[in-house]
């Protein structure tokens, strides 16, 4: 679906070799560890490549503390009480 496939189009209309690489990830929270995984596997596809991954996967692990700890700081929602009718 989009960029992706757009590039997949052109590249068969072009005769160029094209590939994607779509990762799983949480569309309202960033995902480093999905980003890794994904230039690990460019690191394996492509041998001649040398990609370390491991800045990412610390990134990845502080991430997930650090929303770990605003959920623990988070407040639960106050629900307004219904306003007095004087008559009903």
């Amino acid at each position: 679906t989009g960029v992706s496939a757009v590039l997949l189009n052109e590249g068969r209309r072009e005769n160029f070799d094209v590939m994607c690489l779509l990762g799983e990830a949480r569309p309202n929270i960033p995902d480093s560890e999905a980003a890794a995984k994904l230039v690990g596997v460019v690191d394996q596809i492509f041998p001649e490549i040398k990609i370390d991954v491991s800045p990412l996967l610390e990134d990845a692990k502080m991430l997930e503390e650090r929303m770990k700890k605003l959920k623990q700081q988070a407040k639960p929602a106050v629900v307004p009480k219904e306003e007095a009718v004087m008559y009903r």
